[in-house]
């Protein structure tokens, strides 16, 4: 079942594919026929596509998107926008990261990158995380996981005016991790507690001053 959500972000997809359309034709000089041809559909419905007088499912999208990836002349622009659109989309890249990556991809297609950019003028409906130290924190606990050793941390919640409540009196959490995974947008650090027997996730964007503990996990 498809989310509200996956729903919007799939709906702003379509639209910046569908205001490109016209451009990733003529570059790789094909017709609304030949298109429509090799993605399974009618001239007319193709048309009606692309001028927006028909909207595009989400079937025709991944067939296109498809298509222009495997054309030499157009496969360096979709990749480019695909990771711009992702980056955009995913809510774990903080408002800063993702402008800085943003722009690092959009120039790696060189004289393009005026028009990528302009093109990407819709934004994605989704809460943004604010942690900067996300990234390290997945560098630290990656490295503590290949080593097969104890992590600590101070953990922290977010009360209803955002501010950082820390857990256990800001006490330093030490866990035993064994999987990093990403789910629903956010980086969880999945522990094994011994003293209860269970698993227990940490959100890695709640996390401060990550560090690799010389106690390997038992």
């Amino acid at each position: 079942m498809v989310t509200e959500k996956t729903a919007d972000i799939r709906k702003k997809m379509i639209e910046i594919l569908r205001n490109e359309l016209p451009v990733l034709r003529a570059k790789a000089r094909v017709s609304q026929g030949e298109i429509a041809e090799k993605i399974g559909i009618s001239r007319q419905t193709y048309s009606s596509i692309e001028t927006g007088k028909r909207e595009m499912p989400w079937t025709t999208f991944l067939a296109l998107l498809a298509y222009f990836q495997n054309n030499e002349s157009t496969n360096q622009m979709i990749e480019t926008k695909i990771i711009i659109d992702a980056l955009q989309a995913a809510n774990f890249v903080t408002e800063g990261k993702t402008e800085e990556l943003v722009n690092k991809v959009a120039n790696l297609a060189g004289t393009r990158k005026k028009v990528i950019m302009d093109a990407n003028i819709v934004h994605f409906n989704n809460r943004k995380h604010t942690n900067e130290d996300i990234y390290e924190n997945v560098a630290t606990l990656e490295k503590a996981l290949q080593g097969k050793k104890q992590a600590s941390f101070y953990y922290f919640k977010l009360d209803e005016n955002c501010e950082k409540v820390y857990q256990k009196e800001k006490k330093r959490y030490v866990v035993e991790p064994f999987a990093l995974i990403f789910n629903e947008d956010n980086y969880y650090l999945m522990t094994w507690n011994s003293k209860y027997e269970d698993i227990t996730n940490y959100r890695v964007d709640r996390m401060e001053e990550v560090a690799v503990e010389e106690e390997p996990i038992s």
